[in-house]
């Protein structure tokens, strides 16, 4: 990289990522020296002229390269926001995205909805990040959270970001296949965002997503509907509450498909299919509520 002045890095890291297939290689020219400098957008060209040092130049070159192979920037910048906050990302958990941050919105309001201000028992199936577990956890501290994952190197990035928001000790790390590790147990509220992904699609993704995204937290089977089966399978054979709700971000063509699956578990009263941002089925959410019977 010749020169070091801001303009002069961005025009030329702008035409870089453009040579090298990068779409929007302007936006992403500006936002990568952005997070370099640590600036906002109105401070970036207000400093236009300002010189880099040769330490910023050579990392921003680096992130460049890595760039034009199209590795996601939140794996190059080592964090992505979910919710406001940052959270610690690599490549053994999934980049969090806004779809997810609605789920939770979502949980948060039936939550109250359906316990108000009561103790509720909160297990997450599938941990990736502790991005879900982590905001439920910092938005209603009266809740006890519990997390599930298979992945050690999964789990490790989710205490590490529990820790940084100072709630390790408050939330259950627990590693294991959907909900095995707390088949005895009662559960207030059960979330998830599983692999929805049919194994064939998988190989079809975006060079990005298919080439750096764990294929673990992807791949939802032959079509893309088994964790779902699995899970409510398993919340079957749990412990009944007086109520219990089920939440799931999903694929845009399951819905009817997975709200089926929550109907047949005993006692569902109610079930929803939800949109996302761009109107496209993206969550079910089941209520269970346990009736007891003179006969």
């Amino acid at each position: 990289m010749q020169n070091n002045t801001i303009r002069e890095a961005f025009e030329q890291a702008s035409s870089f990522l453009k040579t090298n297939g990068i779409e929007d290689a302007l936006f992403e020219a500006e936002w990568m020296l952005r997070e370099l400098l640590e600036i906002d957008r109105a401070s970036f060209f207000l400093l236009w002229e300002k010189q880099l040092t040769e330490e910023q130049i050579d990392k921003y070159q680096q992130w460049l390269n890595r760039r034009a192979f199209h590795e996601p920037l939140q794996y190059i910048f080592g964090d992505a926001n979910f919710y406001g906050r940052p959270f610690l990302v690599t490549p053994d958990v999934l980049i969090p995205r806004p779809e997810t941050e609605l789920l939770v919105e979502h949980v948060i309001k039936k939550g109250d909805e359906v316990f108000g201000d009561q103790p509720v028992r909160v297990v997450e199936i599938g941990t990736g990040s502790g991005c879900i577990s982590i905001t439920l956890q910092l938005e209603r501290p009266h809740w006890s959270v519990t997390t599930i994952d298979l992945s050690e190197d999964a789990l490790r990035v989710a205490k590490q970001n529990a820790k940084t928001y100072g709630v390790a000790d408050k939330i259950t790390f627990l590693r294991g296949s959907f909900l095995e590790p707390v088949e005895q147990e009662t559960i207030d509220l059960f979330v998830s965002n599983p692999p929805y992904i049919p194994s064939t699609v998988v190989q079809q993704l975006d060079e990005e997503v298919q080439r750096y995204e764990p294929h673990l937290a992807l791949d939802g089977g032959e079509d893309g509907i088994h964790p779902y089966r699995e899970i409510t399978a398993q919340i079957a054979k749990l412990p009944s509450a007086d109520k219990q709700l089920i939440a799931f971000e999903i694929g845009d063509e399951q819905g009817e498909q997975v709200a089926d699956l929550v109907k047949r578990i005993r006692n569902c009263t109610q079930t929803e299919i939800l949109k996302d941002f761009n109107d496209r089925d993206r969550y079910v959410i089941g209520l269970l509520e346990k009736h007891d019977y003179p006969f």
